[in-house]
C-alpha cells in the first residue's frame, strides 16, 4: 500500500504519464532534479484571469521576493502550484485541480476563492 511508504516530512506531488493518467506520488524535490524534470511529468495547477468586459483571458505574473533556490528573482505565475498528496483519515489522497487552485490562490495572492 502506498501509504505505508510515504514519509510525513516529504512533500509528494502527483506523478503522471504523458496522457495525464496518475502513476502515483513522487517527491517534489526528486521531480525537480536536473535530468528528472525533463523526463518525468507531474500535475500542476495555474490560474488565468477572465475580464468579462473585454472577453479576454490573461495571466497574472509576479516577481518572487522569496529567497529560495528555485524562485528568487524570477517571474512566475501569480497563483500556481503542484497538485500534492494530502493526508486524511483514510491515508493519502491526491488533490484535485479545483482544490489546488483554491489553496494556491489563498497562499500566493491572499484571495479566498469559492468555486
Amino acid at each position: 500500500m502506498v501509504e505505508s511508504v510515504l514519509r510525513g516530512d516529504i512533500e509528494y506531488i502527483i506523478h503522471c504519464d504523458e496522457k495525464g493518467r496518475i502513476i502515483g506520488p513522487i517527491s517534489k524535490t526528486h521531480a525537480h532534479l536536473s535530468g528528472v524534470r525533463e523526463t518525468l511529468t507531474h500535475y500542476s495547477t495555474w490560474s488565468m484571469i477572465f475580464n468579462p468586459e473585454s472577453g479576454k483571458y490573461g495571466i497574472q505574473l509576479k516577481n518572487q521576493k522569496k529567497h529560495d533556490k528555485f524562485g528568487a528573482g524570477k517571474w512566475d505565475m501569480g497563483a500556481a502550484g503542484h497538485n500534492c498528496y494530502i493526508r486524511n483519515k483514510k491515508g493519502y489522497k491526491p488533490m484535485g485541480f479545483k482544490e489546488t487552485l483554491i489553496k494556491e490562490v489563498d497562499e500566493e495572492i491572499g484571495i479566498n476563492l469559492r468555486l
